[in-house]
Formats: C-alpha cells, structure tokens, sequence
C-alpha cells in the first residue's frame, strides 16, 4: 500500500515537473538551477550518510576481528553483509541522483528538440471548430 502511494507520488512529481518545463519554459529555466542544488544536496547528504555507516561497518568488523572468539564470526559476518549492502545503497543513491539532474537537463533543453508550436489539426486558422463542422 505504502509503496503504491510512493510510486504515485514520484510520478506526479515527475509529470508536473515535465509540464512545467513544456508549458513555461521560462518559469523552469528560472528554476532550473535552484531545483538541481536541491537535487544535488539531498543526493550528497544521503551519501555521506552511507559513508559514514560504511566507514563505521568497516570500523566495527576491523574490531571484531581482531578479537578472533569463535563467538565473533556470526558478528562479523552480518556486519560484512551490513557493509557489502551500504555499498550497494551508496552506488544506488549516486546513480539515482546523477539520472534526475541529467533528466533535469533534458527538460531544460526539452524546446531545443521539439517544433516551435506543433500542428493543430482540429481547427481552422481563424480557431473556430464551427468552419471544421461544416466539412
């Protein structure tokens, strides 16, 4: 249920993000840099949060170890696990974070890869739908 709700809300954010940059180009250029520091700065605190849980996993089985108790294997093998998974959240985070801003830059030069104003085929040069009737 929750994850239903998380997906939902990462895709409006994504579709209004979207419009805004197709619809009022100069409203998201004005935004553009703000919106990729904020970007950037959640993206960098979260890995140097996982850094300092990788450094401290790391720290935490240098210590186990070289006590070598027969009881201290188990510790340390679930703190190698605990290491190995920080490591892939870290490489998950950074990439995650490098697709939004490039995503980002994309919708910044969204109006350079698409026509000026695109083909409107329902109405007459004079907008009137009456004169598309009559046909």
């Amino acid at each position: 249920m929750i994850e239903s709700i998380g997906v939902g809300l990462i895709l409006a954010v994504v579709s209004a993000v979207t419009f805004i940059a197709y619809k009022h180009p100069t409203v998201y250029r004005q935004t553009y840099l703000g919106v990729v520091v904020f970007v950037s700065a959640i993206c960098l605190f979260l890995c140097i949060f996982q850094l300092g849980a990788i450094t401290w996993s790391a720290y935490t089985i240098g210590q186990m170890a070289g006590h070598q108790d027969a009881g201290t294997l188990p510790q340390i093998a679930t703190e190698a696990v605990t290491l190995v998974t920080l490591l892939k959240w870290l490489a998950v985070t950074a990439s995650i974070g490098a697709m939004v801003v490039a995503y980002l830059f994309l919708l910044r030069r969204l109006r350079a890869f698409l026509p000026e104003e695109p083909p409107n085929h329902a109405f007459e040069a004079d907008g009137s739908a009456a004169a598309q009737l009559k046909r």
